[in-house]
């Protein structure tokens, strides 16, 4: 049932325009390239390797799915299929340890949750593959299991660069439990990886030009450390906040919570202000730590008043949150209304050829992504961090929505206008949707 709702968020997001080139058309490039069995190349951010930013080897996994339906959909239908699955060792981890009211209220405070929410509803990202990992992971720790949840941990490392710190913190809480051994292989795995991540496999990939993201997250001493963390501290309180209200705040009882700290430190470090922010995808990965620390804590609580207490505080507190987050947005009316300009949109698009080589608005770059080659339109971001935009000039279709806001989208009717002087034929324009094609008769 989550993975239902969690799919039709997606496609419907993706059919109001709301879904963007970043990133869910990065992703769908990457898959695309998986599908044919070769290394991906991303157009969108001039034709970069796939680990030219981070590292996701289990990305490949895409690729035999997205063979079979080469769509944007099939890749927010997967997202939505794996954050599914998170719910389930979770659930029988309650209902094994606690009882059937625990049940529930972990299938709440997990499902609804508005860690897992934002993740559904923005985009498609890597960190999927990891919620249903981390989930199998934690729970087998809590059992007590601690070769298993090493085991099921292990592959985080495939997910993403930062994981495995997480991974070293899982071999510390293994070793603290006296499996000194397998903590420390573990924690050296975590470790090694991380390093060989950031060190030496993203730079070579991405050309020599060193890990994208080293200055984001990399502060240049202690005291620029303590600077950073301190900065906008009530933002990131808020983000911790909003990650424990769903356990009513039950997880702060069980030593499993520190697993979140690797995840935080980096995040809380960082100079971008977006890792600091409750309203992104970074907290899915945190929500299965969470809900096995509470599930670990209700276990402690007597039968009875008390834990039954709880568990009807955990749901509520999650309800409480409902209205806030991406969920919400399925009983808002407007969210399925199609408005003339999203049908405009529409309309537009269709009108560009399939195999094409097509600039786009940010947010126009995912419907265009499986059947053409794209890459964004206009000033945007990325250059940032190192990365340099296509030359949109060297398409042969461009498409833009003159009316969208934000840092994807600055400079797009000027840009447009300027185009349309030197070599372009305006084809058609709807609503602020103006398409355009490269005049083969000029010069």
């Amino acid at each position: 049932m989550l993975a239902i709702i969690y799919a039709v968020l997606g496609i419907q997001q993706h059919h109001q325009l709301i879904t963007g080139g970043y990133d869910l058309g990065i992703f769908e490039q990457i898959a695309r390239g998986w599908s044919h069995a070769e290394m991906p190349t991303i157009p969108i951010v001039n034709g970069a390797r796939l680990a030219a930013d981070h590292f996701s080897p289990i990305l490949a996994l895409l690729g035999p799915i997205y063979a079979v339906a080469p769509h944007a959909e099939t890749l927010l239908v997967a997202q939505a299929v794996l954050l599914g699955i998170g719910v389930i060792p979770l659930m029988t981890l309650a209902r094994d340890t606690v009882g059937g009211l625990a049940m529930a209220a972990a299938a709440v405070a997990y499902g609804l949750s508005p860690g897992i929410a934002t993740a559904a509803g923005f985009d498609f990202h890597e960190i999927a593959f990891a919620v249903p990992l981390m989930a199998f992971s934690v729970t087998a720790l809590a059992r007590r299991r601690d070769l298993a949840g090493v085991l099921w941990a292990l592959p985080l490392v495939l997910v993403k660069e930062d994981l495995g710190l997480t991974v070293a913190a899982i071999g510390a809480l293994v070793w603290s439990r006296g499996h000194r051994s397998l903590g420390l292989a573990t924690a050296a795995f975590g470790l090694g990886a991380t390093a060989l991540s950031v060190l030496v496999l993203i730079p070579a990939l991405a050309g020599g030009h060193g890990y994208l993201y080293q200055q984001a997250i990399g502060p240049s001493g202690p005291a620029d450390l303590v600077t950073t963390l301190s900065a906008s501290a009530g933002l990131k309180l808020l983000t911790v906040v909003v990650l424990l209200l769903p356990t009513a705040f039950c997880a702060l009882r069980s030593p499993l919570l520190l697993l979140v700290i690797p995840t935080f430190l980096w995040r809380f470090s960082a100079d971008k202000e977006t890792y600091w922010s409750p309203g992104f995808h970074y907290d899915a990965v945190l929500v299965p730590i969470v809900v096995a620390a509470a599930i670990d804590a209700w276990s402690r609580i007597p039968a009875g008043r008390p834990r039954a207490v709880t568990h009807i505080a955990a749901i509520a507190c999650t309800a409480l949150l409902l209205p806030v987050f991406d969920l919400a947005q399925l009983v808002r009316p407007s969210f399925w209304r199609e408005t003339p300009a999203t049908s405009a949109a529409h309309r537009v698009l269709a009108e560009v050829p399939d195999g094409s080589r097509v600039a786009a608005s940010n947010h126009l770059v995912p419907q265009l992504t499986g059947r053409t080659t794209t890459f964004e339109f206009g000033t945007h971001g990325p250059a940032a961090i190192g990365w340099q935009p296509n030359d949109w000039r060297s398409a042969d279709w461009v498409i833009v929505d003159i009316h969208a806001p934000g840092q994807f989208e600055g400079g797009n009717a000027q840009a447009f206008d300027d185009l349309l002087a030197h070599g372009f034929t305006l084809v058609v324009e709807s609503h602020g949707f103006r398409l355009a094609r490269r005049d083969t008769t000029s010069p």
